[in-house]
């Protein structure tokens, strides 16, 4: 899920929320939600937030459409 995805990729990189909430001025609690699937941030903060991650949002957002599909694209 999206959420474990923004989770694995905060943690490789060796943030904390509060760092990640910090850089990108958001709360630490929308984080938190995001991450534990509660809610989903807009197309912006995810652009952001994979550039922090150094992630390109194209292949995640790929990923995250085949794990919700069971790899059928």
């Amino acid at each position: 899920m999206l959420g474990n995805q923004l989770k694995c990729a905060r943690i490789m990189k060796n943030f904390k929320q509060e760092q990640v909430a910090e850089r990108l001025n958001l709360s630490r609690q929308s984080l938190s939600k995001w991450e534990n699937n509660h809610s989903l941030p807009d197309v912006h903060t995810l652009y952001e937030l994979c550039n922090l991650y150094g992630l390109s949002i194209e292949k995640f957002l790929i990923e995250n459409a085949n794990e919700n599909t069971g790899g059928l694209s």
